[in-house]
């Protein structure tokens, strides 16, 4: 088994509109940053997910309420949503998105970024989207300081590799660090429906040498990246 990756770097592109016809700026996502296009704050600290990523400046706290973002990209690409979740002293500006983006199948990510505001925390959902497809956030509801990254996944071998880790990691619910010997056989049935008994024991015997049953999520990793 082989995944062809195409890896073209300088041809990768991206952009965020809203449904208000606004088109987000953008710079380099890295720490002085500055995520909004009103405000001077600027990103003190950024997780290292977000690294090598698109950051798209967005009004700070004047978004309307009920606006729709939507963002595209020239090749398979993971987008993040940087939110307030808490605010010291007052109300949270998380714009509703501290329950839509997670109803809407986005994953929570750890770390999230400061930005020179002691008294904000902030949240990072995010959300894989496959080549020729776009990602549309929920409608805002309220006040909301976000801003949105986005990042392609065939920038690098690191980028290539947390991705099938989170993959892995849906095929392992209970944290094994490992898929078992007849779960990977009945994927391969699944995404190979052409590939006879006789193909998947010899693809699975030359994987599972030590004959334990079970695949380790970095062996596969390497193999699939040394395939790539």
């Amino acid at each position: 088994m082989a995944i062809v990756v195409k890896v073209d770097i300088d041809a990768f592109d991206a952009s965020v509109q809203t449904s208000n016809g606004l088109e987000y700026g953008r710079c380099k996502m890295m720490e002085t940053a500055c995520p909004w296009s009103d405000c001077a704050n600027v990103y003190t600290w950024v997780p290292t997910y977000t690294n090598g990523g698109m950051l798209f400046n967005g009004p700070h706290d004047s978004t309307p309420h009920g606006t729709c973002v939507r963002v595209t990209a020239s090749g398979a690409f993971r987008a993040y949503v940087i939110f307030e979740e808490k605010y010291k002293g007052g109300e949270a500006r998380h714009g509703g998105f501290i329950s839509s983006l997670p109803a809407d199948g986005w994953d929570t990510e750890k770390a999230p970024p400061s930005w020179g505001d002691g008294n904000s925390t902030m949240s990072v959902f995010s959300k894989m989207a496959p080549e020729g497809q776009d990602l549309r956030l929920p409608a805002t509801n309220g006040k909301v300081v976000f801003s949105v990254i986005v990042v392609g996944i065939a920038s690098s071998t690191d980028k290539i590799a947390e991705e099938l880790k989170k993959v892995f990691k849906a095929w392992d619910p209970d944290g094994k660090g490992g898929i078992l010997r007849g779960d990977l056989e009945a994927l391969l049935s699944a995404l190979c429906p052409g590939l006879d008994d006789k193909g998947k024991k010899a693809m699975l015997d030359s994987i599972d040498r030590g004959k334990k049953g079970v695949f380790s999520h970095k062996e596969l990793i390497d193999k699939i990246l040394l395939a790539a």
